[in-house]
């Protein structure tokens, strides 16, 4: 019986909103450990190493990004359980199980200058947890945490989030809809342009 059969055919609003809640937390939690899952296969190179050479076995997989076996074993079914890789052969026994990147998910995962991109942001959402005691202590204090002591994975996520978004939609949309300045800087790329010309 799980959490939620146990309390399966309760109709009052408070029953009610406490079931939506432990659905709500519940898949939260589910969530947050395929951010962690996410920031492991980026930091070890793991999606990379499957979209550039293809499907592979825990071991392939471990050689490929000189990684343990077991480790990659365990985040390999960790990652196909959460259908953020599939599993080829999901008949075969765990040592020679077959794992592939899906297409789509690549853009998702690798490609950094696509607005699809979401590494950053959980390399973001991880970074933002490491300090969490110095936050916990601030709260009782009300001490500051130094944004120097969320470290290098807050300001590269936060970088990494941005990154997309400035490459495609600055100059697309962004300068665009404040006319005088999209104006003015159109006039100096035309003026600067001739001037080059010339």
């Amino acid at each position: 019986m799980t959490t939620f059969d146990a309390h399966h055919g309760d109709t009052d609003p408070a029953s009610a909103r406490r079931d939506a809640l432990v659905g709500r937390l519940f898949q939260a939690i589910l969530g947050f450990f395929d951010v962690f899952g996410v920031y492991l296969g980026d930091r070890l190179g793991l999606y990379r190493a499957l979209a550039e050479a293809g499907s592979a076995t825990s071991s392939e997989l471990a050689a490929r990004t000189s990684t343990d076996e077991r480790y990659i074993r365990e985040w390999l079914e960790q990652q196909a359980a959460s259908g953020i890789i599939e599993v080829i052969d999901i008949g075969a026994v765990a040592e020679v199980r077959c794992y592939t990147l899906p297409a789509g998910h690549d853009e998702v995962l690798l490609d950094r200058e696509s607005l699809s991109y979401m590494t950053g942001l959980a390399r973001l959402a991880v970074g933002a947890a490491a300090p969490f005691q110095a936050l916990i202590a601030a709260y009782r204090t009300g001490a500051g945490v130094p944004y120097a002591t969320y470290g290098a994975d807050v300001r590269d996520g936060i970088a990494e989030l941005n990154r997309p978004m400035f490459i495609n939609l600055l100059g697309s949309e962004w300068l665009p809809a404040i006319p005088e300045i999209h104006l003015h800087l159109v006039t100096r790329s035309i003026v600067s342009t001739m001037a080059g010309a010339s």
